[in-house]
């Protein structure tokens, strides 16, 4: 009885030990990853330092702006990017009050596929849309605002984008702003053109951005 015991303790252990190395070799593997909090915070602190004159378009929203280097592809003096990776509608709610605090002339809104990944559920994320142009509206009258469209993609499921973006033109048209669709410029079958995927799925290619920037020129 005694040996069994032995026998079982010693190959518990065995397993115990196994699981350790092999969960070591594992976690040493992982990729690098960004803690988004930090970053967001980071990158908005930041922002603070970058102020936004009674002149400027601001461009708002997550990572799809942020990636967009809108003053090289547009070449113009008077535009400013507070896009943020990972930003959730919410987020760009409490983000707001350093953006329209001096009436900039002009805010084009991408937001929302972030909320999706993170399963947020529509109608919180339409709420904080709906408080994110009211807020905009009634700060600054004479902003005048934009939404785009959330992007179609290859990683994220394109029903769920397209519900969100008949949810946005509905709001856009009950708040009287402009509301710029961009789904058929980079879509092929209901997916992001494999040419504007970075590889992500996600994000824009150079041509992307070059797409994007024709679409946007005759609001400037």
């Amino acid at each position: 009885m005694k040996n069994l015991i032995l026998v079982a303790s010693i190959l518990l252990n065995i397993v115990l030990i196994s699981y350790k190395v092999v969960n070591s070799i594992s976690e040493r593997q992982k990729p690098p990853t960004i803690n988004t909090v930090t970053y967001t915070l980071n990158r908005n602190e930041l922002y603070k330092y970058l102020p936004i004159n009674s002149d400027d378009d601001v461009f708002i929203g997550d990572s799809q702006f942020q990636f967009f280097d809108i003053a090289e592809f547009f070449k113009l003096n008077n535009l400013k990017n507070r896009g943020i990776m990972g930003d959730v509608t919410v987020g760009l709610y409490k983000r707001l009050p350093d953006i329209v605090k001096s009436s900039p002339k002009k805010v084009f809104i991408e937001i929302g596929v972030n909320d999706i990944i993170k399963n947020i559920p529509s109608d919180t994320s339409i709420y904080y849309y709906d408080h994110i142009v009211s807020s905009i509206r009634s700060n600054c009258p004479n902003t005048l605002i934009y939404v785009l469209s959330v992007l179609p993609s290859n990683a994220v499921n394109n029903k769920l984008i397209d519900n969100f973006n008949r949810r946005l033109h509905r709001l856009s048209k009950n708040k009287n702003t402009l509301f710029i669709n961009l789904t058929a410029a980079f879509s092929v079958n209901g997916h992001l053109n494999s040419k504007f995927d970075c590889g992500d799925g996600l994000h824009l290619t150079g041509p992307g951005y070059l797409l994007l920037t024709s679409i946007l020129r005759p609001y400037l």
